[in-house]
């Protein structure tokens, strides 16, 4: 099934009218059929504004018409504050009773799902009270508190005992230089590793360390695009020095992640900084 069955048919699902689906299943007072497949009432429970990674099934009658079959992907963001959309507001009513660990089934009356616009496959017939079903199992919540108890223990678990500086960045360790200091101009260039918590590499400049490692960046401190947390480790160093330093997501990618980033992905790089030199002025 398409991309736009997957991520945009579960922003859109609705407060419908269902045809009758068995035992078992439950109603929201909102109209939102459901069914527990299992309950994790130990988890931590949604909460406004949390990110859903998970993964789900989606079966058309008694079709399979998607799944994740890998990783676990972002399934929604919890907005009780919606007023336009009333279909993504019941959508967030079924999440908000989750648990993390929780797998549950949505039900959903095909032909109302037609009627806003979702593309139905060739075997739906109008009329038929035919179903589509969505199975979740709910993997992890994400948000800013989360993110911070994480980082809290990544570093008890690594017995570092630091606290954030001022711009919030962790300095976990570092060898200073004997060379110029890295300011807003000057032409830098940096061999680095960055990783996630988990250790997973992301990008590399170091064949020490990852095989397709490219070369070490080389620009402009205050010219280039860098990210945040990023620019504020390097205020800090040297030509020479080197630093293990965590960055939080509000000094990466924040909560919207990017195309290569989850939301709320804390990064750990490993700076080296090779040369500090003046930026020589371009010829006219």
């Amino acid at each position: 099934m398409k991309k736009t069955l997957k991520i945009a048919a579960l922003a859109a699902l609705a407060a419908l009218t269902f045809a009758a689906c068995g035992d078992g299943y439950q109603t929201t007072e909102s109209g939102l059929k459901y069914k527990f497949i299992s309950q994790n009432q130990e988890g931590q429970q949604v909460s406004n504004g949390d990110l859903i990674k998970g993964k789900y099934v989606v079966i058309f009658n008694d079709s399979i018409l998607d799944s994740v079959k890998g990783d676990p992907v972002i399934l929604f963001m919890t907005d009780t504050t919606m007023r336009g959309n009333y279909f993504e507001r019941l959508l967030t009513d079924g999440f908000m009773m989750l648990h993390e660990g929780d797998e549950v089934e949505f039900v959903f009356n095909a032909d109302s799902l037609q009627t806003i616009g979702m593309r139905m496959p060739a075997t739906f017939k109008a009329g038929e009270k035919q179903t589509l079903k969505y199975k979740i199992k709910v993997s992890e919540l994400m948000n800013e508190t989360i993110e911070q108890e994480k980082i809290k223990n990544y570093l008890t678990e690594n017995k570092l005992d630091v606290q954030p500086t001022e711009d919030g960045i962790y300095i976990l360790s570092v060898e200073h230089g004997n060379g110029p200091k890295v300011e807003d101009g000057k032409t830098i260039k940096v061999n680095y590793t960055g990783r996630f918590l988990n250790g997973k590499i992301f990008d590399s400049s170091d064949s020490t360390q990852a095989p397709q490692a490219h070369e070490p960046i080389e620009y402009v401190v205050g010219q280039q695009p860098m990210i945040p947390g990023w620019e504020k480790a390097m205020a800090q160093m040297e030509q020479g020095g080197k630093a293990r330093v965590l960055i939080p997501s509000n000094m990466a990618y924040g909560k919207k992640g990017s195309m290569m980033m989850e939301p709320y992905s804390t990064l750990l790089f490993d700076f080296e900084v090779l040369s500090v030199k003046e930026t020589k002025a371009e010829k006219k």
